[in-house]
């Protein structure tokens, strides 16, 4: 029997939109009121209702209020360490002891650089490389390697669906521990429990993930903050745009979500390195891939000793590839932008993305 799914008429993702630009304009700086030009676009073009919008903006300020209550009090974390309470140990800290002890330096640190996001002096000199390549962004674990897990599942166990699906949630969550529930992985965890208890909505891809956005701001306000969670809800919204115009062509699709993830990036890049890569684009292309065969290959086999000079290998043969491309690096130093800049230019850019999908494409 064929079930009807329910109409829904809340928009997260303008709430979204609002509640990001009260709590950047409050805790950042107050340059970023310039992204309610983009909730002003996005409302004409809904055509939003002014009792609607009035009910939105009052909700968008929930985060703001509770961040005067808990402060600087981080809620992922303290997760983490309540669960490690309940085990009477860390299990994150007893898969790294135990990958320490297996392994030479050079291969324990770039492990547990690309597993754990973990940085000791060796691997802290690969990830400032990485950084100067412009492709950090694909060893900071978060919704590019969790997918790549969650693909893996869903081919591994087709029927029943619901198994492969509770138990890539499962997986989700075990990892996302792992990492101390770091902003970038806990939404994908939250993204993935929304897009669940949504399922019987008409919900797209935009309002799950504003959702999720809404609620890790109520969690933890604070988080406006952190680079990673800038980076992840952006980038993400980049990804979902470049799927909603159905682009056919895999390289042609992917070459856009590169563009646009480099381009948005590019304020935050800027304000940690100064300099972005001339080659950014076709750096991430080329070393996407590379990246993700190690993660896979790495996270499933860290505890397999007998495969150990395969894995050596597999981290000399990144490493150098790294190296080699930091050689031909060409680098554009670039001043430091203000926040007036910055505000400006994300407004801008989600206001073009705006604009474009509703002109070219039906919602």
């Amino acid at each position: 029997m064929r079930t009807n799914k329910k109409k829904v008429e809340i928009d997260f993702l303008l709430i979204f939109i609002l509640t990001y630009t009260i709590l950047a304009a409050y805790l950042i700086s107050f340059w970023f009121l310039f992204l309610y030009l983009v909730a002003g676009i996005y409302v004409l073009f809904n055509k939003t209702k002014p009792t609607k919008l009035i009910c939105y903006f009052c909700i968008s300020f929930i985060p703001l209020l509770l961040s005067f209550a808990i402060s600087n009090f981080n809620s992922f974390e303290h997760f983490a360490e309540w669960i490690n309470k309940i085990f009477g140990f860390s299990v994150r800290n007893k898969i790294m002891d135990f990958i320490t002890n297996t392994y030479d330096e050079e291969t324990k640190s770039i492990i547990n650089l690309f597993i754990f996001n973990y940085k000791d002096e060796y691997s802290y000199k690969i990830y400032q490389i990485i950084i100067n390549l412009s492709i950090v962004y694909l060893i900071v674990i978060g919704g590019f390697h969790l997918s790549i897990l969650q693909r893996i599942i869903r081919k591994t166990i087709k029927k029943p669906k619901i198994l492969s699906e509770i138990l890539g949630l499962m997986v989700i969550f075990f990892y996302t521990y792992l990492l101390n529930f770091s902003i970038s992985t806990s939404r994908v965890l939250i993204s993935t429990i929304c897009g669940y208890l949504l399922f019987w909505t008409k919900f797209n891809q935009y309002n799950k993930t504003a959702c999720a956005g809404i609620l890790s701001l109520i969690i933890c306000p604070n988080i406006i903050t952190n680079l990673g969670f800038n980076l992840s809800y952006l980038c993400t919204f980049c990804v979902i745009f470049v799927f909603s115009l159905n682009v056919k062509n895999f390289f042609l699709r992917q070459i856009l979500i590169n563009v646009l993830c480099t381009l948005i990036s590019l304020p935050f890049v800027v304000s940690i390195n100064h300099q972005i890569s001339l080659f950014a684009v076709i750096n991430s292309l080329l070393f996407s891939y590379l990246i993700s065969i190690l993660f896979i290959v790495m996270l499933f086999t860290f505890w397999i000793k007998w495969i150990y000079p395969f894995q050596k290998y597999m981290c000399w043969f990144i490493v150098n590839s790294v190296m080699a491309f930091n050689l031909i690096n060409v680098m554009i130093k670039l001043q430091s932008w203000e926040f007036y800049i910055q505000s400006i230019y994300i407004s801008l850019f989600f206001a073009g993305i705006v604009v474009a999908k509703n002109k070219l494409y039906k919602r």
